[in-house]
C-alpha cells in the first residue's frame, strides 16, 4: 500500500479521487474530452521517457464525448475478466468530487451492431484505455512529476490497491497479450466499447484495426 504521508496536495486529491471512484462497482467512470479520442496499450511500457505515446498503440476517434462507466462481465478469476464494457451516459461535465450515485445508461435508438474498432498489445501485465485529453491536461497538471510519474502510479492504482478507474480511465490486468475494442455507434458516434482478450497463443489485439 501506498504511504500516503509521503505525498503532497495533488497526490492526494489524485489519489482520493481515485479511491472514490472505486469505492463502489456502479461508481466506476470517467469523462471523455471534445476531442472524442481515446488511447489504449501498455501502461508499464507507456512510463519511458523517451516514449511519446508510442506504446498506447490503439488509437480511436468518434468517440462520444461525456461521462462513461466502466462494467465488468463475466470474470472467471478475481483478478481477470473476460469483457469490459464501457457505456457513454450523459454529456458531463463529471464531477469527481460529487460522483453521480444513480447511473442508467439511456436508450439510445437506432444503435449499430457492434463492430471491430481496434486493439491494443500488454507486455508488462497492466494495460490501459483512456482518454486522450484528460491524460495530456493530467500529464501536464503537475509542475514537478512528469509522463514516467503518472503511468508508474497508474499501474500502481492497479497493483496495489486494485482500482480501476483512474480518472482518465481504466487500467486492468488479465495477462499480457493482444486485447480487442468493438463499438456501437449511434449518430456516427461512438456510445458503447467492449475490451476483450484477444485468446489464442502470440494473437496480436490490434490486427490492422488502430482506427476506425
Amino acid at each position: 500500500m501506498v504511504d500516503i504521508s509521503r505525498l503532497d496536495e495533488w497526490d492526494l486529491q489524485w489519489r482520493h479521487r481515485v479511491e472514490s471512484l472505486n469505492s463502489a462497482p456502479q461508481l466506476q467512470m470517467f469523462e471523455v474530452g471534445s476531442r472524442g479520442t481515446l488511447v489504449g496499450g501498455d501502461v508499464v511500457l507507456s512510463k519511458s521517457p523517451d516514449d511519446e505515446l508510442q506504446a498506447m498503440d490503439m488509437y480511436m476517434t468518434a468517440v462520444k464525448p461525456g461521462v462513461w462507466t466502466i462494467t465488468f462481465q463475466d470474470p472467471r478469476e478475481e483478478d481477470d475478466f473476460e469483457r469490459i464494457l464501457l457505456h457513454w451516459i450523459s454529456p458531463g461535465p463529471l464531477n469527481f468530487d460529487n460522483l453521480p450515485t444513480d447511473v442508467v445508461p439511456p436508450n439510445l435508438t437506432p444503435i449499430t451492431k457492434w463492430a471491430h474498432v481496434g486493439g491494443y498489445n500488454v507486455d508488462s501485465g497492466v494495460g490501459g484505455v483512456f482518454d486522450l485529453d484528460s491524460l495530456e491536461s493530467l500529464i501536464q497538471s503537475h509542475e514537478d512529476q512528469d509522463k514516467e510519474y503518472i503511468f508508474e502510479t497508474m499501474a500502481d492504482f492497479l497493483l496495489e490497491d486494485n482500482f480501476t478507474a483512474v480518472q482518465v480511465g481504466l487500467v486492468v490486468g488479465g495477462g499480457d497479450g493482444g486485447y480487442t475494442l468493438k463499438a456501437r455507434e449511434y449518430q456516427g458516434e461512438k456510445v458503447e466499447i467492449m475490451i476483450q482478450r484477444s485468446w489464442g497463443e502470440g494473437n496480436d489485439g490490434r490486427t490492422g484495426h488502430d482506427e476506425l
